[in-house]
C-alpha cells in the first residue's frame, strides 16, 4: 500500500533560553542557521516515502546550536544519496549514526567544551515507518484516540522509573530530570551508541509526533493527544497551538514540533474502481426513487 504524507514542522526557543539549539529536518528542509530563533515548515510528501527528525542540541551558546544543525546536515547528505531501493535508517542505521556522531565529537573537539545533540528520526517507506532515537526527545504515534510513545527516553530518570525507584510524577520535578544517558557528541571509546529502533506497518489516518523536552516538559501527553484529536485543526495549526502552549506554561527550554499524517495514496485501478462504484450507487438511488 502507497501512501502520501502530510506535514508541517516549527522550532521555536521558548521563553527563557536566549537562543534556539533545536532543528528539525523533514523532507529536505532544516534550519540552515544556527542564529535563527524560530522556523517553520509544511508541505506533502506524494511519493510514498518521507524522513523526518528532531534534535536537540547541548553545550551551550553556539556550540549547541552547531551540533543540532551538524546532525540534520549529515542527514540531509545521507537521503540525497540514497539510491533507488535503498531504505537508509531501515536497513543500515548505524552508517548515519556514526558518521553524524564523528562530525559532533569533531565539533566537541575543535570548541573544547562538552556538546552534543538528541536524535529523532522518523523514516516512512514501502508501508513500514522506522522509528529512531537517541537521548530524550520524543516520537508518538496518535491512533484511535490514543497516543502511544514510540521513542525510548535515554535518561537517568527513565533508567529509575523502570527499576522503581521514583514514579514518572515525582520524575516531573525531579532534579535530574534532563540528565541523558546516550545523545551524539560520545566518543566511541566513552561509550557506543546504541539507538532505540522500532519498525511498524503505516496505517492509513496515522498522526506522528516528534518533538523536542521542550513540549514534554511543559505539556501532559492527554493535553496533547486532545489538540492532536482536534478535527476542524489543520496540521500547522495543531503544531502552532502545541507550541504556544508550551511556551504559555513557561516555555522554560526551547520547543520543536513536527507532525506527520499518513494518508493512503490510491492507485489508477483503486480510483477507477470507486469511480464506477459511485456511479453504481448513484443510478441504484435513482430506480429506486
Amino acid at each position: 500500500m502507497m501512501y502520501t504524507f502530510h506535514y508541517a514542522a516549527l522550532t521555536h526557543p521558548g521563553r527563557v533560553p536566549e537562543n534556539n539549539e533545536d532543528n528539525f529536518y523533514i523532507n529536505g528542509s532544516y534550519k540552515s542557521d544556527p542564529k535563527e530563533a524560530c522556523c517553520q515548515t509544511k508541505g506533502t510528501a506524494d511519493r510514498g516515502r518521507l524522513t523526518a527528525s528532531v534534535c536537540d542540541g547541548m553545550g551551550g551558546y553556539a556550540a549547541g546550536e552547531e551540533a543540532s544543525l551538524i546532525a540534520v546536515q549529515t542527514m540531509s547528505e545521507f537521503c540525497k544519496k540514497e539510491k533507488e531501493g535503498e531504505v537508509l535508517f531501515r536497513d543500515r542505521p548505524m552508517d548515519y549514526v556514526n558518521e553524524a556522531n564523528a562530525r559532533i565529537c569533531r565539533l566537541r573537539e575543535r570548541v573544547g567544551k562538552p556538546t552534543g545533540s538528541t536524535l529523532t528520526v522518523m523514516e516512512f517507506a514501502d508501508g513500514v515507518f522506522t522509528a529512531l532515537n537517541i537521548g530524550d526527545s520524543r516520537i508518538y504515534l496518535c491512533r484511535d484516540d490514543a497516543l502511544i510513545q514510540l521513542s525510548t527516553d535515554h535518561s537517568v530518570l527513565a533508567r529509575m522509573i523502570r527499576m522503581g525507584q521514583i514514579t514518572e510524577e515525582e520524575a516531573k520535578t525531579h532534579p535530574l530530570r534532563h540528565q541523558i544517558t546516550q545523545h551524539f557528541g560520545i566518543r566511541p571509546e566513552e561509550m557506543v551508541l546504541e539507538p532505540a529502533i522500532l519498525q511498524e506497518e503505516i496505517h492509513a489516518g496515522d498522526l506522528y509526533l516528534l518533538c523536542s523536552d521542550g513540549l514534554t516538559d511543559m505539556v501532559d501527553d492527554e493535553v496533547i493527544l486532545r489538540y492532536l484529536g482536534t478535527a476542524d485543526l489543520s496540521l500547522t495549526e495543531k503544531v502552532e497551538k502545541l507550541v504556544q502552549r508550551a511556551v504559555d506554561a513557561g516555555g522554560r527550554d526551547n520547543i520543536t514540533v513536527v507532525l506527520i499524517e499518513a494518508e493512503e495514496k490510491k492507485g489508477f485501478w483503486t480510483k477507477l474502481r470507486d469511480r464506477f462504484s459511485w456511479q453504481s450507487t448513484g443510478k441504484e438511488i435513482e430506480d429506486e426513487g
